[in-house]
């Protein structure tokens, strides 16, 4: 199936998809996991290598092996496969000393407390897991005793049951792995918590719409919390939803801001925050939709050329195509000033 059916079908509404909804403690509508029992299994599992700084002989590659859709319908390309997309950008974040000291700050920082990171249409889930590794990572590397709190790393994609229980599945037989590479033990890895949830952007969108008190409404079907580094492989690629993308981002970036009234300065947390989105540029909507949206939120924008070298720290164990970087750009994107 060639890209632009793949993308027809990923925008399936979430109303054609029968969605098996439950209510969280604090009334929140979620998806209920435990009832896997009656989703038929049928997945395969693939294993993908990314590699660290190739001058970080302290840790090893991170090895995820990722269960994949066999079933045709919704998820039959949603969560079947890892686009290159993800992958340059898994391979930015863990094999990166860049990227790794992004994923750090966001998790563990002086800023970093009640917040970490989210990943906006996760997928199958390997940007959100190689983040969380590559945190994990530089914590080992700095020998950090800093144990005040658990760093969150969220997961998030479609309110629907079957996609959110694959990617909890992945997230669940991974988090061992992401241990062993990150030379953390069994105790050490509970520093880290990572979860799959719902993020609806166009309920996002709407209640900015409406101007209403987002984080007091328990019927949202996205994550009402503070995360420093909002990560996005391939987000944009149909107009219809690229406004919605770009109202979700400013949403994460300015969530709980606040202004000093006597200086006028925003709030220092809210100005470490950052999204970094990987995208193919010429994908419909994005340069004609999504950015001219998060300018006009007033967001800062910034993007630069990938480095070739990236596409040679990702192996899938099916070696079946080839990477390339040349017609992908990564965008940081950082709260108004």
């Amino acid at each position: 199936m060639d890209d632009d059916a793949f993308w027809s079908l990923a925008m399936l509404s979430p109303l054609q998809y029968e969605n098996s909804r439950t209510k969280t403690a604090d009334g929140r509508d979620c998806i209920n996991f435990n009832g896997e029992d009656d989703i038929a299994d049928t997945t395969t599992s693939t294993s993908f290598i990314i590699l660290p700084p190739h001058h970080n002989t302290s840790h090893k590659p991170l090895v995820l092996n990722l269960h994949t859709n066999q079933n045709d319908g919704v998820l039959s390309d949603i969560a079947s496969s890892i686009w290159d997309a993800g992958l340059l950008l898994s391979a930015y974040l863990y094999g990166t000393d860049e990227g790794r000291k992004l994923c750090y700050d966001a998790c563990f920082s002086n800023h970093a407390s009640e917040s970490g990171i989210l990943e906006l249409g996760s997928g199958m889930g390997i940007v959100g897991l190689s983040a969380g590794a590559a945190a994990l990572s530089v914590h080992s590397e700095r020998q950090s005793n800093d144990c005040r709190s658990i760093a969150r790393v969220v997961l998030s994609d479609l309110n629907n049951k079957q996609i959110l229980s694959q990617l909890q599945k992945n997230v669940n037989s991974n988090l061992d792995a992401i241990a062993y590479a990150s030379n953390k033990t069994d105790s050490e890895k509970k520093l880290l918590s990572i979860t799959a949830e719902a993020c609806d952007w166009m309920d996002v969108s709407t209640s900015l719409n409406d101007d209403a008190d987002i984080s007091s409404n328990t019927k949202n079907n996205f994550p009402c919390a503070r995360f420093n580094l909002i990560l996005g492989s391939a987000l944009v690629y149909f107009p219809e939803h690229a406004s919605a993308c770009a109202n979700t981002l400013f949403y994460y970036l300015t969530y709980g801001r606040s202004i000093n009234k006597e200086s006028g300065t925003k709030n220092d947390s809210i100005m470490e925050r950052k999204a970094i989105i990987l995208q193919l540029v010429d994908r419909c909507g994005f340069s004609t939709h999504f950015l001219p949206r998060c300018r006009s939120l007033g967001l800062t924008i910034i993007s630069q050329d990938l480095d070739p070298e990236l596409a040679k720290m990702v192996q899938q164990s099916k070696k079946n195509r080839t990477i390339s970087v040349e017609d992908y750009r990564l965008y940081f994107i950082t709260p108004p000033v």
